[in-house]
């Protein structure tokens, strides 16, 4: 009878350590393959985001002892508004001149005309980021732009004094190899500066990586009890209650960690 019981406490203790590696092998297995997916992807991603801070230079009918000239003639009683343009790869895989099939235009949407533009800054020097309007373009709301090579992070920032108010909006279109389309990176609709807004994200990440961890750790010691205890029917519900939960904080903690930002600011 004794030794009955030892063989039967032997199965359990056995059963139970199985059932904890499984498990911890059931997260890994979950964990690792989506980290590596975004961690380990090569390939080109030329983005662009719009500063959502702009700058009202002049506010037509409110500056009636103000005379606007640009080039030496009058623009008369118009908007004048500054704005803020970033592109650079976000993406791993370098892109050189050669790899662009369409050229890189930043444009007006509607169309306005474009008063200056210059470049506040580059990622680095090495990269020959340069804009290569003309009047006639400019003139019709647009910019071409061009570099030498884009590395992962390289770009610059581009400022545009154009004649519109503050609900003109901005897109960048062209095609490189690999890529069908450029992509709008969204910062939000708070007026916040961009390190302000990566700080935000940089603590909701670790909030919900803390919070995965946890729900994890939970899930082990659920299962753990049902096996000690032996009471699957009575308490699944709560393990599988603690799955949604685990898997919404695993896919938060990676979308908020491929969310992207101008790395030069702008």
């Amino acid at each position: 009878m004794e030794r009955k019981r030892k063989t039967k406490t032997r199965r359990i203790s056995g059963s139970t350590w199985f059932g904890v590696v499984g498990i911890i092998g059931l997260l890994v297995g979950i964990i690792l393959p989506t980290y590596f997916y975004f961690h380990t992807r090569v390939e080109r991603e030329l983005v662009y985001a719009v500063n959502p801070v702009r700058t009202a230079v002049v506010t037509a009918g409110q500056a009636s002892e103000l005379s606007v000239f640009h080039e030496g003639e009058p623009l008369g009683d118009v908007n004048v508004t500054a704005a803020q343009v970033a592109i650079w790869n976000a993406g791993k895989q370098s892109i050189r001149e050669e790899d662009i099939l369409r050229p890189i235009v930043i444009s007006t949407d509607p169309p306005v005309p474009i008063l200056e533009v210059s470049i506040r800054q580059r990622s680095r020097e090495v990269t020959e980021f340069n804009l290569v309007g003309t009047p006639e373009s400019l003139a019709s709301g647009r910019v071409p732009v061009s570099w030498y090579i884009l590395e992962k992070d390289d770009g610059a920032s581009i400022q545009l004094i154009y004649e519109g108010t503050q609900d003109v909006n901005f897109r960048v279109e062209g095609v490189i190899e690999g890529r069908h389309e450029i992509k709008d990176v969204e910062l939000g609709v708070s007026i916040k500066t961009p390190q302000e807004q990566v700080s935000e994200q940089e603590s909701g990440r670790w909030a919900y990586g803390i919070m995965a961890l946890a729900s994890g750790l939970a899930l082990v010691i659920i299962f753990v009890f049902l096996v000690v205890r032996r009471k699957w029917r009575e308490y699944w519900l709560p393990m599988v209650g603690f799955l949604p939960f685990f898997g919404m904080s695993v896919w938060q903690y990676f979308s908020i960690s491929t969310r992207l930002w101008p790395p030069f600011g702008f």
